[in-house]
């Protein structure tokens, strides 16, 4: 073989492995939570897996759906699932995963935890588990309700 030949050779193999790499890292790269899990908001405006203890830890997945179906009755924030052939065609559910006194900012995929200060777009008035009426809340507009699990979370301006 000529010297030249064992180059593209190389160049073949280098070009193959990396493909294979990244064909690897797409299918299978772990980004999202699993069911019950939490999620934050990365600087892609992307929701990645984080502890749920975790301070940027602003949603939580709910379930998983064919995107056919679509999400259950209530205000999910319905995200297409990535990283795999087997998640193609399906959302992943997500509630917000927050507690009375949390303070917000943003909306959709851009919702940030943020301290209670003019800044801030809404309040954590109450989480109210069990519960699947936004009338309960002093402002039912803001607020936003699941039915699986059952969660109302009254919201309003701070």
């Amino acid at each position: 073989m000529t010297e030249r030949t064992t180059n593209r050779i190389r160049q073949a193999a280098a070009i193959t492995a990396a493909l294979a790499i990244a064909t690897f890292c797409y299918w299978s790269w772990p980004r999202e939570p699993n069911v019950g899990g939490c999620a934050t908001v990365d600087e892609h405006a992307e929701l990645i897996a984080t502890a749920c203890d975790a301070p940027t830890a602003v949603y939580r997945l709910a379930r998983h759906t064919r995107t056919t179906h679509g999400c259950p009755s209530g205000d999910y924030l319905a995200v297409p699932r990535r990283g795999g052939r087997h998640h193609s065609g399906s959302l992943g559910c997500y509630t917000l995963s927050v507690h009375a006194g949390d303070c917000l900012n943003g909306h959709g995929t851009t919702i940030r935890r943020v301290p209670c200060t003019t800044a801030a777009d809404l309040r954590v008035d109450a989480v109210l588990t069990d519960e699947h009426d936004k009338h309960t809340c002093p402002d039912p507009p803001r607020s936003v309700t699941y039915s699986d699990p059952t969660t109302t979370i009254c919201l309003s301006k701070p």
